[in-house]
Order: C-alpha cells, then sequence, then structure tokens
C-alpha cells in the first residue's frame, strides 16, 4: 500500500485497517486512510473505530461467503461449510472437556446410575466417531480440487495459515509432552486441583488446544475457497454436513442424559463423598455442554446455508 499524500493518520486507524482482508486492503485502504484524515481531530474517536472494525468483520465474513445473501452460490456454499467446521472445532474442544470430567466415572457414580450413564457415555463416544468419519469423509471429497487449486496458485496463497498451523500444533505438542512428564511426578490429588501450578499449566494447555483447532479450521476454511468445487462436490459435502449436525445433535442428548444420570441426588451425595470425585455440578460440565450446544446451532446454521446455495430454486408461479 502507497503511504497517501497527507501522511499516515494516526496509530490507531492504522491498526483499525487490519481488520479488513489484504485484498480489500490493497484496492480500497488509502482511499479509506485518506478519509478518516479528512474527518477531522488527528486522534481517531473510539466510537469511529467500532464502527470500522466492525465494517472490516464484515468484510471478511462476506469474502469468506458467510454473510451476503447476493455472493455466489458456490462462495455461500463454502462459507455455510465454514461454519459446520468451526462447530466441529467446538466440538472437539468440548468433548476434550467432557472426557476429562468423565474420566473414571464409574468409581464415583452411584450403582443405580451406571446402567444408563455407561450407554449414554458410549452413544456420546460413538455419535463423535461418526462426525470425525463425516469430517474426513467431506475432506476426501474435496481434496482432487483442493490440490489442483493448491498447484495452480502455490502453496504460498496459504503462507499465514500453514504457519499458523505449524505454530499452535508445535507449541502444543511440546507443552502436553512436558505436562505429561510433570504428572508423572504428582499425585493423583496433585493431578486433580490441588497443585495450584500444574493446574495453571492444564489450563494454558487447554487454551494451547483450542488455538490448535481453530488454525487448523482457518487453514481448511481457507483451502475450501480456493478449490473450485463443482455442484456435485458442494452436494456431498452438504449432506456430509447434515450428517455432521445429525452427529452433533446425539452428542448434546446423551451428554445431557449422562449428566442427569450422574448428577442425581444420590450421585451428588456419593461424589461427595470421594475424594477425587468432581461434583456433578461443576462448572467444566457447563462449558462443555454450553459449547455444544452453541456448535450445533453453527452446524444446522451452516447446514442451512448450503442447502439454500446448492439447491436450485424453483421457478415462482
Amino acid at each position: 500500500m502507497t503511504r497517501p499524500a497527507g501522511g499516515w493518520p494516526n496509530q490507531r486507524a492504522r491498526r483499525v485497517l487490519r481488520w479488513y482482508p489484504p485484498e480489500w486492503r490493497q484496492r480500497y485502504g488509502d482511499e479509506l486512510l485518506a478519509l478518516v484524515e479528512d474527518l477531522g481531530p488527528r486522534r481517531l474517536r473510539l466510537a469511529t473505530s467500532f464502527d470500522l472494525a466492525r465494517a472490516g468483520v464484515a468484510v471478511r465474513l462476506r469474502a469468506l461467503g458467510v454473510l451476503g445473501a447476493d455472493e455466489p452460490p458456490c462462495r455461500r456454499a463454502v462459507g455455510g461449510l465454514a461454519g459446520v467446521i468451526a462447530a466441529w472445532a467446538l466440538v472437539v474442544l468440548a468433548g476434550g472437556g467432557f472426557a476429562k470430567f468423565s474420566e473414571h466415572w464409574e468409581d464415583w457414580a452411584p450403582a443405580g446410575a451406571h446402567r444408563i450413564a455407561t450407554d449414554t457415555h458410549a452413544g456420546v463416544v460413538f455419535a463423535a466417531l461418526c462426525g470425525a468419519a463425516l469430517i474426513v469423509l467431506g475432506a476426501g471429497a474435496a481434496a482432487p480440487a483442493a490440490f489442483r487449486a493448491l498447484r495452480r496458485d502455490g502453496p504460498g496463497v496459504l503462507r499465514r495459515p500453514l504457519l499458523a498451523v505449524a505454530w499452535s500444533t508445535t507449541s502444543f505438542t511440546i507443552t502436553a509432552l512436558a505436562l505429561i512428564a510433570w504428572a508423572h511426578r504428582l499425585t493423583p490429588t496433585a493431578r486433580n486441583g490441588a497443585d495450584a501450578p500444574y493446574s495453571a499449566a492444564a489450563v494454558s494447555l487447554a487454551i494451547l488446544f483450542a488455538a490448535v483447532l481453530a488454525a487448523w479450521a482457518t487453514l481448511a476454511v481457507a483451502v475450501a475457497h480456493r478449490a473450485e468445487l463443482s455442484v456435485r462436490i458442494l452436494r456431498i459435502e452438504w449432506a456430509a454436513a447434515m450428517g455432521v449436525a445429525a452427529c452433533v445433535a446425539a452428542m448434546v442428548a446423551f451428554v445431557l442424559a449422562w449428566w442427569a444420570a450422574v448428577a442425581a441426588p444420590t450421585a451428588f451425595a456419593t461424589a461427595r463423598r470421594a475424594p477425587l470425585a468432581p461434583s456433578p455440578w461443576a462448572l467444566q460440565m457447563v462449558a462443555s455442554t454450553s459449547l455444544l450446544a452453541v456448535a450445533l446451532a453453527g452446524a444446522i446454521w451452516g447446514c442451512a446455508r448450503t442447502g439454500r446455495a446448492v439447491t436450485p430454486r424453483r421457478p415462482a408461479r
């Protein structure tokens, strides 16, 4: 981007401009900066900064096909699929929290709840595996077009998302290995919240895990947008996305049923007597269930947007 004749506006204006996609900045950035200079004082007002940032996010979402009814059908379809990919990333994050909470649940749940808890816990695992298989199926269907796009444009166009994936995955792996080695030197009580430094490190690992999921999801969406997917492939992706949404709905139902089984009054009393048992009303379960609910809403929205894009409209009578 060239420097405007009147000089750059203040630092805040340059930061706000980063909310816009690179292609948009290259084409309209100079005009926007010149307009900001003409607005008045050198310091950009906070309200104006917020409006510009919000507009930049909207431009990015339109470029991704997430917003806008007048975008090309292929872009809108990929935007809906991006919503399903983001939803599945939330499912993986929520599933990690649920798996940690339900670890060794047989040791503290009451005998009367074992049958229901066992069946619903198995249901959560089965639905998660089915959803993961459908994600792999969708990736496989889009792989040929993605490889053609990468050969055409070169891997350099994905430099930023690839660097984000490499950095986040490497950091997570190193931190996880260090935390595992640390955990082997601690007692079970210390690993379950008694050791404050270890608990803080575990929280940091969870944040890194979220960063890994976000980086991989961003890379998948970037590749999908550069690939020229045919209508047939988009319909396959739509069918897989609807299957993923159904799996997420099943996971929500099974998690709630499992939680209800172990959170009965007798289960709560048993949990309080067990030294290592978590409370059935723990914040971790609330967070995991809430993430699953958000993921389900995102998956449903993504399926609906993709379906409207790939389904031919019937002519009005």
